[in-house]
């Protein structure tokens, strides 16, 4: 028996490539890798909240400028909330 494709899978692979948004794979399950190890395996020095911040501005930015091109208002929908004050 086949299992059926999520229909969306597609359509949202698509959108993550069309912004350049970086897929990074699943971490692995191991009980010897604490948090903190698996920010640094996967973003080097970075703060995560920082790599956050900087992919939700720019997609952001691109469906402002998107938008306005369109002469379309920006998507109360878009995680603002997640972009925090300095």
């Amino acid at each position: 028996m086949k299992t059926p494709k999520c229909l969306g899978a597609n359509l949202t692979q698509q959108w993550l490539q069309r912004y350049g948004w970086e897929i990074i794979p699943h971490p692995a399950h191991s009980p010897d890798l604490a948090p903190s190890e698996l920010q640094s395996v996967y973003y080097g020095q970075r703060d995560t909240l920082e790599i956050l911040q900087e992919t939700l501005w720019h997609s952001r930015t691109a469906v402002q400028n998107q938008n306005n091109r369109r002469g379309v208002a920006v998507p109360s929908s878009l995680p603002v909330g997640l972009m925090l004050a300095d």
